[in-house]
């Protein structure tokens, strides 16, 4: 503002008028104040009146003529007349009746003619100031007009003033001046002070308030900055762009995301200067700056500054807040609290005030916080959603969905750490990462902690919607699997999920009216019905199992050609050959197996890594049929090994039914090989404890015992392990006969088998390698 003092001092020097003009929030008032305390000797008083309307100089120019004793008791004329006739005839001598002339300084009370400057802050129409501007004066009177209107005419006016906004460089020169009067380091990114100078779009007022606002609480270096380091990273490429402040708008762009900050800020700033004790005139001239719904502005209401305070203000007392009538209504009205600073008296901003102020900043930093967030989100949506492929039965490959899960992650963790409020959306997003985690079968910790974060998003919405609800089903079926897949001492958990998903999935429907169900409703509750029946299969609850899934068959056989279908028939099929296996059916079992193998999907295709071929080895090794079982189990290996990490557990699953048959074939060497591979594998994935970890290791202690490769102690080594394994999985119990009567359940879920007649019984092999009590 200091370049334009000398242009508005030539302005003044000999012309009665001068208009000062720009859009809210560029400094009009605060450079028009800093002209007055630099040349305050050149008047002898000056009187600021705030010109929103007729309505408020009427009010000033009463009071102001109370003030000077221009009225009777008995006065009945126009008293706007005379205010407006004391100034056009001002002298000295005037002044000597006025109720408040002891507060006159003595310099002022010679009998020469006053030099007096009128302020009409904040015009919007001539008319709003014509009665009240003198028509001429015998004196010195001087007259300014700040106005946002660019087309103000004010007759007599001879010299105009248009202040613009900062460019980018005065704006960041501004900005660190501010914070060099504040003692306050500028930060080492020179990034940050040209953000908060596009931020500002060039406003002074505004950078001024942010300045103040950075200084008092180290705001910027310590929160803003890092927030945006935090919720940008640099695969986003999210740059500031461009800034628009055309009609006192301030618009922040972010490529293609528009943030309108004047929507955000037109009722958020209370007072101009603020925080660290401005002086009383700044609070008086912030009550004239526009706080309007299309502009930027520094808004004061009129019941936190009576217009009593504003009446008056003698050249030399500016900057003086000692007056006792003026304190005593600040402090009345709670604007401003007194404190002694050095034997002076000054007065600073309530900390109530303060308090608004900073939790508006906060809210518009908020904003940009959430415009940040929500583009990440997109962005992160859409890869996913490619990368799950919904309508393809194909698992993820880990390349496709392991990095968008750790930005998801991180996305997650910045939202927490800001308290950003999180909706259903995210949770469906967190979803998909859950279940893309699930489908990997690698890292089922990892899966558990995603959903259980978005359950709890869902868990504090206050009126869920049904599709709400059908999300939360899905959740806790996937949560339920992953519990499985961690082991039988998870199983009560598993079942606890399964129970959840059933009551949501049987809400949904309920509170579905008849008119609006729809051929999709019955498509996610028949998709979700398989789902659970799969989970219960896998949790060894064939009985309950097998009902579900003969009706989701029925179901399919009633779907047209061409209609999307819930599930995929084949799929179903080896789910219920696995149930009659499981029952002791084989018979059944093989019928309904070579059906799903040789039945296509109406909504795809199948593929063996989807546990469609992997059943019908299964089977057939069960119906001792080991040849056939030993190709389909080869092909499911080479797809899974295609398709899944090394380390996951349908990998460890293949090579331990692989293992297995080798074993019952006889071929001990193979056997071995497979299953050391499966065994590391699984340990690598759930640890020393879990089902595939037990069988696995009692597997391959019978192996090695029947190759006579290995010394008593190492067979004795392998069962004291799985001894130890039986143990955690078995729910802490020191029976290691349990496992014998668990093995056939157990080797019936992971592979699809329980002993057959050409292997040792298990007893004796325990017995033959010391695990006997």
């Amino acid at each position: 503002m200091e370049p334009l003092l000398p242009e508005l001092q030539t302005a003044r020097a000999d012309v009665p008028q001068c208009v000062v003009t720009g859009i809210a929030g560029v400094g009009k008032s605060a450079t028009v104040l800093e002209y007055v305390h630099s040349h305050k000797r050149r008047f002898d008083i000056v009187c600021w009146a705030s010109a929103e309307s007729n309505i408020s100089i009427s009010a000033f120019f009463l009071e102001l003529g109370e003030h000077l004793g221009l009225f009777s008791q008995d006065d009945k004329g126009d008293r706007i007349s005379k205010v407006r006739h004391w100034f056009e005839k001002c002298s000295m001598c005037t002044m000597r009746n006025a109720p408040s002339y002891e507060t006159i300084p003595d310099s002022l009370t010679s009998s020469r003619d006053m030099r007096w400057l009128l302020v009409f802050d904040n015009v919007k129409y001539q008319r709003d100031i014509s009665p009240f501007v003198p028509q001429s004066t015998v004196g010195y009177g001087s007259i300014i007009v700040t106005t946002r209107n660019a087309f103000l005419e004010c007759p007599g006016v001879r010299a105009e003033v248009i202040i613009h906004p900062f460019s980018l460089t005065q704006g960041d020169d501004f900005l660190k001046k501010t914070l060099d009067s504040r003692c306050v380091r500028a930060s080492s990114c020179p990034e940050v002070e040209s953000a908060v100078s596009h931020l500002c779009g060039g406003l002074p007022v505004f950078l001024r308030f942010v300045g103040d606002f950075m200084a008092t609480y180290k705001y910027f270096e310590s929160t803003f900055w890092r927030d945006y380091d935090e919720l940008s990273p640099p695969w986003l490429d999210i740059r500031f762009r461009n800034i628009n402040t055309d009609g006192g708008k301030v618009e922040l762009i972010y490529n293609d995301v528009l943030i309108d900050l004047s929507a955000r800020a037109r009722d958020t700033i209370c007072v101009m200067s603020l925080l660290n004790g401005d002086s009383l005139s700044d609070a008086l001239i912030s009550s004239s700056l526009d706080g309007s719904r299309d502009n930027i502005g520094v808004v004061t209401r009129p019941r936190y500054i009576p217009s009593r305070i504003r009446i008056l203000l003698k050249a030399d007392t500016v900057r003086d807040t000692s007056n006792h009538a003026v304190s005593q209504e600040l402090e009345q009205f709670s604007l401003v609290r007194r404190e002694y600073r050095g034997g002076e008296t000054v007065y600073v901003m309530n900390p109530t005030i303060q308090m608004i102020v900073r939790y508006q900043i906060w809210n518009m930093s908020l904003q940009i916080r959430q415009t940040i967030f929500r583009k990440a989100f997109d962005l992160l949506r859409r890869r996913m959603r490619k990368a799950l492929s919904f309508r393809e039965p194909l698992p993820l490959c880990a390349s496709d969905v392991s990095e968008p899960c750790r930005h998801v992650e991180k996305l997650l963790s910045a939202a927490k750490k800001l308290r950003l409020p999180l909706e259903e959306d995210f949770a469906e997003l967190l979803y998909d990462c859950g279940f893309a985690t699930w489908q990997q079968r690698s890292h089922p910790q990892h899966g558990l902690k995603i959903l259980q974060e978005s359950l709890v998003i869902l868990d504090g919405l206050v009126d869920p919607t049904l599709s709400d609800n059908r999300l939360k089903a899905g959740i806790h079926t996937i949560l339920s699997r992953l519990f499985l897949d961690m082991g039988t001492e998870f199983g009560d958990k598993s079942k606890e999920h399964i129970q959840q998903a059933l009551h949501l999935q049987t809400l949904v429907k309920e509170r579905t009216k008849p008119e609006e169900l729809t051929r999709r409703h019955e498509v996610h509750y028949q998709a979700a019905r398989t789902d659970l029946a799969t989970t219960l299969l896998d949790a060894d609850l064939a009985e309950d199992a097998l009902p579900i899934l003969e009706d989701c068959l029925d179901v399919h056989s009633k779907w047209r050609p061409g209609q999307e279908v819930p599930f995929d028939k084949a799929k179903v099929l080896y789910g219920i050959a696995m149930c009659h296996m499981m029952k002791g059916n084989h018979i059944r079992a093989l019928s309904c197996a070579r059906q799903g193998s040789t039945t296509l999907s109406l909504g795809g295709t199948t593929n063996p890594t989807e546990s469609q071929e992997f059943p019908l080895a299964c089977v057939l090794r069960q119906v001792g049929r080991f040849q056939e079982a030993l190709t389909l189990h080869h092909r499911v290996l080479n797809a899974r090994l295609a398709t899944f990490e090394e380390a996951s557990i349908p990998v460890a699953q293949s090579y331990y039914a692989l293992g297995t048959l080798y074993a019952e074939s006889q071929d001990f060497r193979l056997a071995e090989d497979a299953l050391q591979k499966s065994l590391r594998a699984s340990i690598q994935i759930i640890g020393g404890a879990g089902d595939l970890v037990a069988l696995a290791r009692l597997r391959l202690a019978q192996v090695l015992r029947s190759l006579a490769r290995a010394p008593d102690e190492e067979a004795g080594t392998l069962a004291a392990n799985a001894r130890l394994a039986a143990k955690a999985t078995m729910e802490n119990t020191d029976d290691v006969s349990l496992l014998e009567q668990r093995q056939p359940v157990l080797e019936c879920r992971w592979v699809g088998a329980s002993q057959h007649a050409n292997a040792p019984p298990l007893q004796h092999f325990i017995v033959d390698v010391g695990i006997s009590q």
